[in-house]
């Protein structure tokens, strides 16, 4: 038995030391291994050692009747080798392109055993790669970054004609790292997200190519920040309403200052037009917006930017000048510094709204519904205050500008004018934006009234007036015609009618004045004709010529004195009918001075046409 013992335990020692010894040789083969996994993953390039952070490479191999299982792992170490993440501060081109690599070794016998596995590790940098930081933030000084941005990268690898695409969104430091890239350049798009603008307002960046550096970490930024909205509440000398006496100077009436488009200027937009445009007409929820900066004309107490204002840090000074208008012209600080309050400047917030109060000019329109010379006092009573007419104000000093992000500005501004006699015969959105050039134009009874340009330096703007009972061009044109027309005609008429009876008086007196001629004439022949026959003496026949000689002149004498009495009666039944063309003549050139009078004075132009210009 004791024997027994002692070979048993002899044996089990032996197992022992040859188990021990067997599972010693098996870590020393899996350590080589190791190391020769280490040595192949230091001869990868970048782009498969990147492409081993998300997916490790395994594999298996043999060795003494063992089979190993290899797995290789890398990660890429932040900027320097340091701990931490990116960060958005981080603006210099910086740090090697640092990879940890990790071989794994694990075998049966070991996992059996449930022994610990053989892992080495080291940090290299690939021979070929390079890294790009794409930083998102929200303005130079001071920045912070901005989460949710989705950056994708596109490179060729050296070596090969296939493209590679990569994509990462921003968490909450605003940047993300794109590593192992095989190439020298990569173009960085920037996804359009929601909600978020650049500095000039745009929604999206432009694709940008970037050039990258061997082992580096090549930094790009973009701004880009939710973008906020400007409302512009629109006010008359500080206030959003304006009292003033009534037409018949009766009593007091309130107005609420209204307008229907304003500029948002900032100097710090990267690129020119460095201004944006708001509108009542943006912000209406299911309405279409037009390619046009909201279709001015829409007059309300205030107006809402889109919501693509970038929000300039107060810290670069980044405020919003806010002013009513369609462009830079009607910026008040170029135009007014007296008794209008200068364009408000606000700091936008991101995905906010903020409020900014907006000075306008107070523009008068008079419209009478005679002419000038048949309005008296109290000319309130002359108003047209029956009828709405409708009235164009064009911003001509901003036509053909196109701010940034919009389509061409639509400078023409339309409404109406008032009805009633408390306030008729006006505009109804007289708050006009401050401005250096104005057209108006008035559309009534198939005619357009236009009078000069004017302008709206101080709060309180121009005043016209327009007359309705003026002529246009094409309706004195045509007066003119018609009435010289009638004028010819008259006068023709009376011409032929009396031509007319002087031919037929003319007729009448010659027919006795003929017979007596005739029988002159038969008498001569036949006194000659008795002479001749010697029936009467030379002396007889010349006695009987004679008489008859005379009796012809008192004849004719007659005849003078009646044709004489006819054509003077004619004469004195035309004179009243050529005074009356010639007071029907000067007629028409008095009210033609007084139509040119008119026209000079009030210097509107009037055409016929089917709407204003």
């Amino acid at each position: 038995m004791l024997v027994g013992m002692i070979v048993v335990a002899t044996l089990t020692g032996f197992d022992v030391v040859n188990r021990t010894s067997a599972d010693q040789r098996q870590r020393n083969q899996a350590a080589a291994l190791a190391a020769l996994s280490q040595g192949q993953l230091r001869s990868d390039p970048a782009s498969v050692l990147a492409t081993m952070q998300a997916t490790p490479h395994t594999y298996k191999t043999a060795v003494a009747q063992m089979t190993y299982t290899i797995e290789q792992k890398a990660a890429l170490l932040p900027a320097g080798g340091s701990t931490g993440s990116c960060s958005v501060t981080e603006t210099k081109r910086q740090s090697g392109n640092a990879f940890s690599i990790t071989s794994t070794v694990t075998w049966p016998q070991q996992q059996k055993s449930k022994r610990p596995a053989v892992v080495a590790s080291s940090v290299i940098t690939p021979p070929t790669g390079s890294a790009l930081e794409v930083d998102a933030n929200n303005a130079p000084t001071p920045t912070a970054g901005v989460s949710g941005v989705t950056a994708i990268v596109q490179y060729t690898p050296v070596g090969t004609i296939t493209p590679v695409t990569l994509e990462q969104t921003t968490g909450s430091g605003g940047c993300v790292v794109f590593a192992g890239i095989p190439a020298t350049s990569a173009i960085v798009e920037i996804a359009e997200t929601p909600g978020y603008v650049t500095r000039s307002g745009a929604s999206q960046y432009p694709p940008k190519e970037v050039t990258l550096a061997p082992n580096f970490t090549t930094h790009y930024a973009v701004l880009y920040n939710r973008g906020g909205a400007i409302n512009a509440a629109f006010t008359y000398k500080g206030s959003p309403t304006y009292k003033h006496t009534n037409n018949e100077g009766t009593g007091e009436l309130a107005e609420t200052v209204t307008g229907d488009t304003f500029v948002a200027l900032n100097t710090k937009m990267t690129a020119a037009p460095n201004f944006e445009l708001g509108s009542t007409r943006y912000g209406l929820g299911t309405v279409t917006f037009e390619p046009l900066p909201g279709a001015p004309g829409a007059y309300e107490a205030s107006a809402t930017s889109k919501s693509n204002l970038f929000p300039f840090l107060e810290s670069e000074s980044g405020n919003w000048s806010v002013y009513a208008g369609d462009c830079t012209e009607n910026n008040a600080e170029t135009i007014s510094a007296g008794s209008i309050k200068l364009p408000e400047k606000v700091y936008v917030n991101p995905g906010a709204t903020t409020t900014a109060s907006v000075p306008t000019s107070y523009v008068t329109l008079n419209l009478y519904k005679g002419t000038q010379a048949e309005v008296k006092a109290p000319t309130w009573s002359y108003l047209e205050t029956t009828t709405h007419r409708a009235v164009t104000i064009a911003n001509t000093k901003c036509a053909g500008v196109t701010p940034d992000n919009e389509a061409p500005v639509n400078v023409k501004h339309t409404q109406e004018t008032t009805v009633g006699t408390l306030n008729g015969g006006h505009l109804e959105d007289p708050f006009q934006p401050l401005g250096k050039e104005y057209a108006l134009c008035v559309f009534a009874n198939g005619k357009t009234f236009i009078p000069p340009k004017y302008e709206n330096k101080e709060a309180k703007g121009g005043t016209l007036s327009i007359y309705l009972g003026q002529k246009s061009t094409q309706e004195k044109a045509t007066l003119k015609t018609e009435a010289l027309k009638t004028e010819a005609e008259v006068k023709a008429a009376r011409e032929a009618t009396e031509k007319e009876a002087k031919t037929k008086r003319e007729a009448e007196e010659a027919v006795p004045r003929t017979k007596a001629e005739e029988k002159e004439a038969a008498e001569r022949a036949q006194w000659l004709k008795e002479r001749s026959e010697g029936k009467i003496t030379a002396s007889q026949r010349t006695a009987k010529e004679n008489t008859q000689t005379t009796n012809r002149e008192a004849r004719v004498k007659v005849e003078a004195e009646t044709r004489a009495k006819a054509e003077a009666a004619e004469t004195a039944a035309r004179e009243p009918k050529v005074k009356e063309e010639l007071t029907t003549a000067e007629a028409r050139t008095t009210r033609e001075a007084a139509e040119a009078t008119e026209a000079a004075t009030t210097k509107v132009v009037v055409e016929t046409s089917a709407k204003c210009p």
